[in-house]
C-alpha cells in the first residue's frame, strides 16, 4: 500500500494571508520610497529607485506566493531510521535525528 505524505507550510488560508499583507507592506513601502526619491533625487535616479523597489517587491511576492499554485506530494515517504542512515553515509551527525 502507498502512503503519501504531504510536504509544505501549512494550508493555503495562512499563505494567502501571509502573501496579502507582505503586498501591503510592499505597496506602502514603494509609495514612501516614491515619495522620497522625488524629493531628494532628480527625475531620472528617482525612476531608477521606483523601478528597483518595484522589481524587487514584485519578485518578493511571486516567491512568496509561488506555494499557492503548487503541490507535491511524496509517495513512500522515508523514515526517520532511513533518513539518519543516509546522514550517516553521508558523513553529518545523525544523532541530531530523533526517532
Amino acid at each position: 500500500m502507498t502512503s503519501a505524505v504531504r510536504l509544505g507550510a501549512g494550508g493555503r488560508g495562512p499563505w494567502w494571508a501571509l502573501v496579502a499583507g507582505l503586498t501591503v507592506l510592499g505597496v506602502l513601502e514603494a509609495v514612501l520610497l516614491h515619495w522620497a526619491a522625488d524629493a531628494l533625487l532628480p527625475a531620472g535616479p528617482a525612476r531608477v529607485v521606483d523601478v528597483v523597489v518595484g522589481g524587487a517587491t514584485a519578485a518578493l511576492l511571486l516567491v512568496m506566493a509561488s506555494p499557492l499554485w503548487s503541490r507535491h506530494r511524496v509517495a513512500n515517504a522515508v523514515s526517520v531510521e532511513d533518513a539518519g542512515t543516509l546522514v550517516r553515509a553521508l558523513g553529518g551527525p545523525a544523532a541530531t535525528l530523533a526517532p
